[in-house]
């Protein structure tokens, strides 16, 4: 779902998740590889458990801000779940909550009211009660353009290098990188790595993986050739090497993890 035109400058997409547990009571898992999006999810149902690739879990509830995803991660769902996910074109979030300025919240969620205090706690209430998804992305608009007129937002060079990795699908040299923003290549990577708490190179390595991830979703009979060319790396061993530390597993695995979830929604669904 697309924002409205004030705020597509800032927002990528809204997404809306809902699932009705089973009558057994049995969870629910969905796996999800590392990432570059960073998100602001309004969890209106049941709380979850994010299942930290070291083990960790952490429950979540009510409202959250989602950093970047630096490795893969599990999320347990229980119950009756619905949030609505706003995902954010670049590291412009942090400007929208100041408190996250000097804080690395990559691989982590943080609770939205610790940020902004009880301004938000309405919503989550609001939007259980809503009578249909259009009403819920009313609702989240409307809480953004009030942070929108809430909060200056400043022009950052960080956030003009991040918007050109996404537009190239991670598939920029960095040198090439600093040059289309007028910096040298080494205060790029430090205003880069303050701003988003990764550097350029291994951001643009993340976007990387997840346009070749879409790309394997959708076009499991390709070769890993056309894998290897069209992700822009030197050969198949650097494609597999990125894949196992993003994903957990070697392509072949999410291959079969892809044929797998297919039939069981095809058969259930």
């Amino acid at each position: 779902m697309s924002p409205c035109p004030m705020l597509r400058p800032y927002i990528e997409k809204y997404y809306i998740l809902e699932y009705q547990g089973t009558a057994t009571g049995q969870p629910f898992e969905v796996a999800s590889p590392a990432n570059c999006y960073a998100a602001l999810v309004f969890n209106y149902q049941s709380d979850y458990q994010l299942c930290h690739a070291n083990g960790h879990e952490q429950r979540l509830s009510g409202s959250f801000i989602a950093g970047y995803s630096t490795e893969g991660y599990r999320i347990r769902l229980r119950g009756t779940v619905g949030m609505v996910g706003v995902v954010f074109k670049s590291s412009i979030f942090r400007t929208w909550f100041p408190a996250l300025t000097n804080a690395d919240i990559n691989d982590q969620r943080i609770q939205l009211p610790d940020l902004v205090g009880s301004e938000v706690e309405f919503i989550n209430d609001q939007l259980a009660e809503a009578e249909n998804h259009t009403e819920r992305i009313q609702l989240v608009e409307s809480y953004l353009m009030y942070r929108l007129r809430k909060t200056h937002l400043p022009t950052h060079m960080a956030d003009h290098a991040l918007n050109i990795i996404l537009q190239k699908r991670g598939m920029i040299r960095m040198d090439d990188l600093a040059g289309m923003v007028n910096i040298s290549p080494r205060h790029l990577r430090r205003v880069f790595s303050e701003r988003v708490g990764l550097s350029p190179k291994f951001f643009a390595r993340l976007k990387r993986f997840g346009y070749i991830n879409i790309i394997l979703s959708l076009n499991k009979d390709l070769h890993w050739q056309e894998f290897t060319i069209d992700g822009g790396f030197y050969d198949q061993s650097h494609f597999i090497k990125d894949f196992v530390q993003f994903c957990g597993h070697t392509p072949s695995v999410q291959i079969l993890k892809n044929r797998h979830f297919q039939h069981s929604v095809l058969t259930n669904g």
